[in-house]
């Protein structure tokens, strides 16, 4: 296992742009993505009012899950993930090991849960990169980025426990 701040930090980070760069896409047609952000799909965060890309459900579970896990000695997880969502992300996190931003953009781009499957596309790919091969654009534009970078860092700390 990675033992080390950047991988830590590239899962939680990576999850979170992923998440953001599916939501905008959630339960579209992919004929309906290629319409709204042209051939390739969406390739970008979409940056809301706020300044920042803004995440969903997905990553607050992630940040819940984290938490508890800071918090409690044992945590059980009941959380059950579709079949579909989890394919999709091992495919593409296989397809494209060593480049994050081909990976979850290839992740979103589909009929279906998008939001889902870019945040477990980038939980995979930034825990087995690290946060240095996640693009600093998308870093810098996340929501919740400095709340996700501290949970790393103490997920981090109990690990070594």
């Amino acid at each position: 296992m990675k033992r080390k701040s950047e991988y830590f930090q590239g899962c939680l980070i990576g999850g979170a742009i992923g998440d953001a760069l599916g939501w905008p896409v959630e339960f579209m047609r992919y004929s309906q993505i290629k319409d709204k952000y042209g051939k390739e799909g969406i390739h970008d965060l979409v940056i809301s009012s706020s300044g920042k890309a803004e995440i969903t459900d997905d990553t607050q579970m992630t940040i819940f899950t984290a938490e508890g896990i800071l918090r409690a000695d044992s945590v059980l997880n009941n959380q059950a993930i579709r079949d579909e969502a989890l394919a999709i992300s091992v495919y593409f996190s296989l397809k494209y090991s060593n480049d994050f931003e081909k990976g979850l953009i290839a992740s979103v781009n589909h009929d279906g849960d998008s939001d889902s499957t870019g945040a477990i596309t980038g939980n995979i790919l930034g825990a087995y990169l690290g946060l240095g091969k996640i693009p600093m654009k998308w870093m810098e534009s996340v929501e919740l980025k400095d709340v996700l970078l501290r949970l790393a860092n103490e997920l981090l700390n109990k690990s070594g426990n």
